[in-house]
């Protein structure tokens, strides 16, 4: 079992509860966040949960939960690799809200993700919802005016993508669970022309957190059963920079 206890935090309504990591993968943890917390989601993101809750994909799948003796009701979760990744399912349930549960979980996450020099963070919402607001807080920013895509840079998105998209060799490889979280730094780069993916509908500067999901999966299974690839990627030889992506 991978949890973790990061602190005791108290709700608006003066209630103490604990917030709390669960890093996947964890049995113990599944059924209580994919099979309740989070089972409105649609399939596509159920699969994902679960996977990143059952299997060891080597990235790190983090759970930032508020719960109340091992019953969660609230949740952010990040997927990361090398210190780059997808922030996302920020939920709480109904008769929980406005209780700054979500500000509570990002309080600690923000801690915890400089605590272990995290790079870069993305996350997609509705542009100036309250949930925008929140993230725009912890310094999150929109790729671009009047967008929902959000970023958040340790050391600023310059710096950071001059150093990451430093010149190396490149190798191409089939798509596979690394490449998930790292993926959407090369798709929300501000490049000349609007087409980022036909096949994902990815167009402008965008995340690719949502589509490249089904193409993972499927990728996963004919690896699985020894077929061709469907998805590839060119990666820098040595790092974790996705800087080309191509399916049919």
């Amino acid at each position: 079992e991978m949890y973790e206890k990061l602190d005791n935090v108290t709700l608006k309504s003066g209630e103490q509860v604990e917030l709390g990591l669960v890093k996947g993968p964890d049995l113990e943890w599944v059924d209580r966040i994919d099979g309740e917390l989070l089972a409105h989601k649609g399939p596509t993101w159920r699969w994902g949960n679960r996977i990143m809750l059952e299997q060891d994909l080597g990235v790190d799948a983090f759970f930032y939960i508020l719960h109340r003796d091992g019953v969660p009701f609230s949740n952010v979760m990040t997927i990361e690799y090398d210190g780059i990744g997808i922030l996302g399912h920020v939920f709480t349930v109904p008769e929980d809200r406005r209780q700054g549960s979500a500000s509570e979980i990002f309080r600690g996450l923000m801690a915890h993700f400089e605590e272990r020099s995290g790079q870069a963070m993305i996350l997609g919402t509705g542009y100036d919802s309250p949930p925008y607001h929140i993230y725009k807080s912890f310094g999150f920013e929109s790729l671009e005016s009047q967008s929902g895509t959000m970023a958040f840079y340790s050391v600023g998105e310059n710096a950071f993508r001059e150093a990451y998209f430093s010149a190396g060799d490149v190798v191409v490889e089939r798509l596979k669970s690394t490449h998930y979280p790292v993926t959407p730094i090369l798709f929300s780069g501000a490049f000349e022309g609007v087409v980022r993916s036909v096949v994902m509908r990815l167009y402008g500067r965008n995340s690719s957190e949502g589509p490249l999901i089904p193409l993972l999966r499927d990728e996963l299974e004919r690896r699985a059963d020894d077929r061709a690839t469907r998805s590839v990627v060119a990666r820098l030889n040595g790092r974790s920079t996705v800087v080309g992506f191509a399916t049919t």
